[in-house]
């Protein structure tokens, strides 16, 4: 936690300012946003240190390498909106609204916005397959290990609502991981060549009724 600076203060003014009059730490992570108060009986530094460590990120992060390490090292799940600067700037207040609502209602994973003309941005639009999504869209990483992840995408158009379920259904398993794909091929009983795609993979290969 040596990233981050510490300031200390007996100023009750200061205090006042920020509403942290009963606690012990306030931590400020942007001036937009209500800073996160420290207020538990046991002041310890193992207490402290999981304070800070599960409330050092913004609530709504733009993300970059920063954040990266977060995602993949510590296999964090990200809900992020992939979107171009325009889109978000022509859009700014509804979709940061539901990116807000989200990231309230959660705290299991990191949310997020990764614009389209960032590194990060045109890497992940490649993860998900370029022209398969229409933008802006809400997805799912969840890394699992040895530099793999499960990628999940809101198929409905994008609001509140349909960003709390999707959100929900993630945090019950009943969302259907997203596959780079090539559509289904039509079945052809005639041929004994099974023409495999990203969507039929496990379908097809994992399925112990076909030998």
């Amino acid at each position: 936690l040596a990233d981050y600076p510490y300031l200390y203060t007996i100023s009750r003014e200061l205090r006042e300012r920020f509403g942290s009059t009963e606690a012990k730490v306030t931590l400020i992570r942007k001036l937009n946003e209500p800073p996160m108060h420290f207020i538990e009986a046991d002041f310890s530094q193992k207490k402290l240190k999981s304070f800070i460590r599960n409330n050092r990120f913004p609530l709504v992060l733009e993300f970059s390498d920063k954040y990266a390490k977060r995602v993949f090292q510590e296999k964090t799940p990200i809900l992020l909106l992939l979107a171009s600067q325009e889109e978000v700037a022509g859009n700014d207040e509804v979709l940061l609204r539901v990116l807000r609502k989200t990231a309230e209602t959660n705290k299991k994973m990191l949310t997020g916005v990764v614009y389209l003309e960032t590194d990060w941005g045109k890497r992940i639009y490649e993860a998900f397959g370029d022209s398969m999504i229409k933008l802006p869209a809400m997805l799912i990483i969840k890394p699992t290990g040895n530099s793999a992840t499960e990628k999940y995408l809101l198929k409905e158009n994008l609001s509140e609502r349909a960003a709390l379920n999707f959100v929900e259904n993630f945090e019950t398993n009943k969302l259907e991981i997203y596959y780079k794909s090539e559509p289904i091929l039509p079945e052809n009983d005639e041929s004994a060549v099974k023409i495999l795609v990203g969507k039929n993979y496990n379908q097809v290969v994992k399925d112990p009724a076909k030998d």
